[in-house]
């Protein structure tokens, strides 16, 4: 199944599909003047309706540890985890918690994130990760 493919989502992709999806949406993030090419940040954006909650924490977490620059950590934070937060954050609060310990670096965007819809009880969990990061390393 390749990037392009139009049932994308179902099955998941694989791990090789969604590493190249990671690269592709980390550039256009880094290359925002770059308008012809946003058929990664249209998968993405599609991936909060259609992909599994796991397939999402899957892809933030490959997000954040290879993205390069403050503002790509932003766009994570305010972008892919922010609506996994919002429409699954129950499911997967647990485990955005372990990632935060176990990564400054994942905490870090965490700091990005905003409650908007996140559920009062997962905000609470988001906002203990946040007061972990030292305020020198938070997002801006």
């Amino acid at each position: 199944m390749g990037i392009h493919q139009n049932n994308f989502w179902h099955p998941s992709p694989s791990s090789e599909v969604l590493e190249t999806l990671v690269d592709q949406w980390l550039l256009d993030q880094k290359v925002q003047e770059n308008t012809e090419n946003t058929y990664a940040i249209e998968r993405v954006m599609d991936m909060t309706r259609n992909a599994s909650p796991q397939t999402q924490l899957s892809f933030v977490e490959q997000a954040i540890e290879k993205a390069e620059t403050d503002n790509q950590l932003a766009n994570i934070a305010a972008g892919p985890l922010e609506d996994l937060l919002v429409h699954h954050g129950s499911e997967v609060i647990d485990d955005v918690v372990i990632a935060s310990r176990q990564s400054p670096k994942f905490r870090r965007t965490m700091t990005g994130v905003w409650q908007q819809n996140i559920p009062d009880d997962v905000w609470q969990k988001i906002e203990t990760e946040q007061k972990l990061c030292p305020e020198a390393e938070k997002l801006g």
